[in-house]
């Protein structure tokens, strides 16, 4: 009993600590979710439910969303993740994506991925989620407003000016380090077009970007439409993911299934 007490509260105090260090974060996803609520109630909608058209709700419609969850690491730590879902018009939802929805070939994934596939429906301010092939103790979930906001896509050739980092390691899981986007911890963007995977710091100067930009494989050129954002390296490899940012920022958006934050320096 004595060891089960000291476990508990390792882990609430290893969350209380987590938040106090990442409490710019927390305000962050706040703040986020609540301009989002007020967003849709100055409209006259449903707030946070109002992921749809009430005149168009066609079956490859979709909204993206980001739920607040917490997960037990190394040692009992806990930490909160903050993981996109893609909710579609017609109940199903899909979890940690990767590539935009326009490439997905939506039977395929079925087959090939199923337990990242499950259905969901509003009830009052609520979404109910069943994943139909997790464990029984896990197939129903019941995300309350608080822990969920809606996230926008860019403007067709929007660009983005900065160094940014991810809040998440989520994207290592899926290319197993090799040199690619999601698999990257920073990533710097210029107005120009211009990508690199190596922070250039607080430096803004042309030559220090070109320093970084000349190597190949960790930098190219890109393009946001919409949900998506398309990357070519300069060795010519293109790779295409899920893009959104937050509602009330451009400083803070995702790429496939990590969220990345300004690099403060």
């Amino acid at each position: 009993m004595n060891t089960i007490l000291m476990l508990t509260l390792a882990n609430i105090f290893s969350l209380l600590t987590y938040q106090s260090q990442h409490s710019y974060v927390e305000e962050t996803f706040i703040n986020a979710r609540f301009d989002y609520n007020t967003i849709y109630a100055q409209n006259g909608t449903a707030g946070y439910n109002c992921f749809f058209p009430v005149s168009k709700k066609q079956e490859n419609d979709f909204s993206v969303i980001i739920h607040l969850e917490y997960t037990m690491g190394v040692g009992g730590a806990v930490y909160p993740t903050y993981r996109p879902y893609i909710l579609f018009a017609n109940g199903k939802i899909y979890s940690n994506p990767v590539v935009p929805v326009s490439d997905m070939d939506i039977a395929a994934s079925q087959m090939k991925e199923p337990k990242k596939w499950g259905t969901w429906e509003k009830n009052n301010n609520n979404i109910h989620v069943h994943w139909p092939k997790a464990k029984p103790k896990d197939q129903d979930k019941d995300w309350s407003p608080k822990s969920y906001f809606k996230v926008k896509g860019g403007i067709k050739g929007e660009k983005i000016e900065g160094n940014f980092k991810t809040i998440d390691g989520i994207g290592n899981t899926f290319l197993g380090g090799e040199v690619t986007v999601v698999a990257a911890k920073t990533i710097s963007f210029s107005k120009s077009g211009k990508f690199t995977l190596i922070s250039v710091g607080g430096e803004t100067s042309s030559d220090i970007w070109e320093i970084h930009y000349g190597k190949a494989n960790e930098s190219g050129t890109y393009t946001i439409d919409g949900y998506s954002i398309e990357l070519l390296f300069n060795t010519g490899k293109k790779e295409r993911h899920l893009f959104y940012f937050y509602p009330d920022s451009k400083d803070h958006f995702g790429i496939a299934s990590s969220i990345y934050i300004p690099l403060k320096q």
